[in-house]
């Protein structure tokens, strides 16, 4: 399917992967606080791999690029720049019942690729803004649904640690 969405290097889930999206979705619908709201790398995997749970929650989608894909700068050897996600009025076509907006930390990261120590930097000032917009709303739980590295680093703004390792 990456190929009718027209974005380079942004493939679709494997079997097993859709096979965990259906794990995945029963075991947060199962937990005693539903999620209250959903953020969404606007990358093809993590929207695929969400989409059950908002359908199932009846929620939309918040797709924010400040939690995307982090491509290094070696990526720069193969390619420019980095894949610029479909844009969010696009996606409801591919997952119809589910709502798309957009995200709300205006970052994006470098169309050039980014350090380790950028990537960091934009996980951090994303989280801050994701956990501030959620106390204004009263909101205590959230997802987001994103890539290793911007989970990595997801993590340590977190806790706080730049050397923890949580997937």
């Amino acid at each position: 399917m990456y190929l009718q969405l027209g974005v380079r290097a942004d493939p679709a889930l494997a079997a097993h992967g859709i096979a965990q999206t259906k794990q995945l979705t029963k075991h947060i619908l199962s937990l005693p606080h539903p999620p209250q709201k959903i953020y969404s790398s606007p990358y093809y995997r993590c929207i695929q791999t969400i989409a059950p749970l908002a359908r199932a929650l009846n929620q939309p989608i918040y797709l924010d690029e400040g939690i995307a894909e982090w491509y290094g700068q070696l990526h720069l050897l193969q390619s420019p720049d980095h894949p610029t996600p479909l844009a969010v009025e696009r996606w409801s076509a591919f997952f119809p019942g589910v709502e798309f907006r957009a995200g709300e930390t205006g970052i994006a990261p470098s169309r050039r690729g980014e350090t380790m120590s950028e990537i960091h930097g934009r996980a951090r000032r994303a989280l801050e803004r994701i956990v501030r917009r959620a106390d204004e709303d009263g909101l205590r739980c959230l997802v987001l649904c994103t890539h290793a590295a911007t989970n990595i680093a997801l993590g340590r703004a977190l806790t706080g640690d730049p050397e923890v390792y949580l997937l």
